[in-house]
């Protein structure tokens, strides 16, 4: 079990040492609060984050910036996507005799 303990502990939580949240922060929370998109400062300053853009957007949803979600228009103004229940499947056997031509007959 140690092994999947570890494995496990190596995904949970943020990898990001105090040193470089604060020179993230001090990168990306200025531009966030002129209105650039986390999209536009990724492809400006791409050298100087060394992360991903989906990892930003992770850290922007964990508050780890002095920038906030709120400071982002459009992520204020979209609504996560529902997620829609599995539709359940019906077996065709239970429609035997039941269609439109079997109604014919029956009122023929």
């Amino acid at each position: 079990m140690e092994y999947r303990d570890v494995l496990s502990e190596a995904r949970q939580g943020i990898a990001l040492s105090d040193e470089e949240q604060k020179r993230l922060d001090d990168i990306i929370s200025p531009l966030l609060l002129k209105g650039q998109s986390l999209h536009h400062i990724c492809l400006n300053h791409k050298a100087e984050l060394m992360v991903s853009e989906r990892t930003l957007y992770t850290y922007m949803d964990a508050n780890l910036f002095s920038a906030r979600n709120i400071d982002m228009p459009r992520k204020v103004r979209m609504h996560p996507r529902r997620k829609r229940p599995d539709t359940v499947k019906v077996d065709p056997r239970c429609r035997e005799g039941r269609t439109l031509e079997d109604f014919k007959v029956f009122m023929d």
